[in-house]
């Protein structure tokens, strides 16, 4: 799994409750290299013997690497999870940016001497640093 700079994503996990009982559970995001579109925390009812789904979306920043934990606390039970699909060292997901590297080659012979001056035209939404 990866993720390109800019892209808008849904990111979620699965909350199970084994217990006999209803639970009412806080599901809290710690994501890193994302934008969260809403507050990170969730509160979710799950039902005795069953599973809910929570998620949230996003905007992926340009980052090299996108880190995100999943933590549930309901009463006296509590977990947490990182991405299984996650590749980088530490549990992280790789940001690559939407590119195409060129490269431009220019030859030729000046038979007077003097200069020529060849002009290229990058796109304005490049940033100069």
């Amino acid at each position: 799994t990866l993720f390109v700079v800019g892209d808008h994503v849904t990111l979620g996990t699965a909350v199970h409750n084994n217990t006999d009982e209803p639970l009412d559970a806080v599901v809290t995001l710690d994501a890193e290299g994302v934008t969260l579109d809403g507050d990170k925390n969730q509160v979710v009812t799950v039902p005795a013997q069953q599973a809910a789904f929570v998620s949230w979306t996003a905007v992926v920043q340009d980052v090299e690497r996108v880190d995100l934990v999943f933590r549930t606390r309901a009463g006296q039970y509590s977990d947490a999870t990182r991405p299984p699909q996650a590749t980088l060292a530490g549990g992280g997901l790789p940001v690559y940016k939407y590119e195409v590297p060129e490269t431009v080659g220019t030859s030729g012979q000046l038979l007077d001497g003097g200069a020529v001056v060849e002009s290229i035209s990058l796109p304005i939404t490049l940033a100069m640093n």
